[in-house]
Parts: C-alpha cells; sequence; structure tokens
C-alpha cells in the first residue's frame, strides 16, 4: 500500500487508486449563497489524471463528498459531467457516496457506466466514505474512509505553528486527507471525530504531508 503526498493511496496487488472529499464545486456552492468567493480554476481533473498515470491503476475509487453540494448551477454539473466522463473513458470508476452527495446522480452524465455506491469491498478492504456508522467485518481487514478531513498542527514550540493534511492510521483503518485543496483540516485533537466509527479508535500514526514528502508522526 503506497501513500502519496498528493493526498491519495494506491493498493498495488488491486492496482486501485483512492482518494476522499473532492468537494467539486465548492466555489460555486459558496457564491449561489452570496459568499462571492473567487473564481479560481478547477484542479482536481487534472491532479487526479497525474496520478493516474504514474500509477496505472485499474480502478478509481472516489470515496464520497464528491461535490460540496447538489446546487443546480451549470458550472457545477459541467465539472462533475467533465471528471466523470473523462475518468470513465481511461479507468473503472467507482462512485462512493458522501454526506455532501445528495442527488448527485442526477449530475452525472446519461452515458455514466460508473454506479453509486455506499461502500465498495475489494480483496478484503472496505471502502466508505465515513459518514455513517460500520461495524467490524470478518472479511475486512482494512476500512479505508474519508470524512474527517483530517490536519496535523506543527509548531516551533513559540509563536508560530501551520496546520497540515495528514492520513491516519491504525491496524484496521485508514483515513485519507481531503483532495480538495479548498480544505484546510481538522486538527487532530481539536474536537471529536465526525464518524461515528471512530469515537473510540486510537491511531497508531499520522503521516503528515509536508509539500512532496511525507512525515510519520507515532501517536500512542
Amino acid at each position: 500500500m503506497w501513500l502519496d503526498p498528493r493526498r491519495a493511496v494506491f493498493l498495488e496487488k488491486t492496482r486501485t487508486l483512492a482518494v476522499a472529499d473532492l468537494h467539486l464545486g465548492y466555489v460555486w456552492a459558496h457564491r449561489v449563497r452570496g459568499q462571492m468567493m473567487p473564481l479560481l480554476q478547477e484542479t482536481t481533473l487534472a491532479r487526479l489524471l497525474e496520478l493516474i498515470s504514474d500509477y496505472q491503476p485499474k480502478t478509481l475509487a472516489l470515496l464520497g463528498d464528491i461535490v460540496h453540494e447538489t446546487v443546480s448551477i451549470h458550472s457545477i454539473r459541467q465539472t462533475v459531467e467533465e471528471l466523470v466522463n473523462e475518468l470513465c473513458s481511461r479507468i473503472a470508476l467507482v462512485l462512493v457516496t458522501g454526506n455532501h452527495d445528495r442527488d448527485l446522480q442526477r449530475m452525472l452524465p446519461g452515458d455514466c457506466i460508473a454506479t453509486l455506491k455506499t461502500e465498495f469491498i475489494q480483496e478484503k478492504v472496505r471502502f466508505i466514505h465515513g459518514d455513517q456508522r460500520f461495524d467490524p467485518c470478518p472479511s475486512v481487514l482494512l476500512t479505508v474512509l474519508g470524512h474527517e478531513h483530517p490536519a496535523f498542527r506543527l509548531g516551533d514550540g513559540v509563536a508560530t505553528s501551520a496546520r497540515f493534511p495528514c492520513f491516519l492510521w491504525s491496524a484496521d483503518l485508514l483515513v485519507l486527507p481531503a483532495f480538495s485543496e479548498w480544505a484546510a483540516g481538522c486538527v487532530l485533537g481539536s474536537a471529536p471525530f465526525l464518524s461515528p466509527g471512530l469515537q473510540n479508535v486510537r491511531f497508531q500514526q499520522a503521516i503528515v504531508i509536508m509539500g512532496n514528502r511525507l512525515l510519520p508522526i507515532p501517536l500512542l
């Protein structure tokens, strides 16, 4: 299993690439509510294509919160359609729904061959979003999820600090950082986990993303 500082995980045995929390249309979802955020170019598809080019996976799993909100705006629908059409033409695409993805089905292209799932299990690995309760399963050795947007705060011990997105690792759980560049991240320990399945989990490591490098930090 390869953790990539570009906020992705690649499972070599099944050649599956997974990312979580794309939050497509984040800017437009806020602008429609009167928050005039800058219209920056959407980079999600380009970043995914770069990962696909590097790893040559058979399957790409998008683990929930694929859109920020299913607002009926042409720009959001167009972004979703372009991303799904481009990915489906290159790879087997699995769309796992999250709490932001209500009515996402109506935004998908009519000829989309990818289907929406609440979970995806492959070779004893379960892929979910994480907003719903999930129970241990004897046939599952590892659960990969998103939803939390985990981040780790590092500082100089005096006055300067910064937050960095991170992976969270335990014996049978891997929490992915948000793939969205708009996600500042929820600093580990600053608030309880949102996911019902993580309330009592003690993670062994935070793998912090620092530019193009990973910094493992023991938590136990």
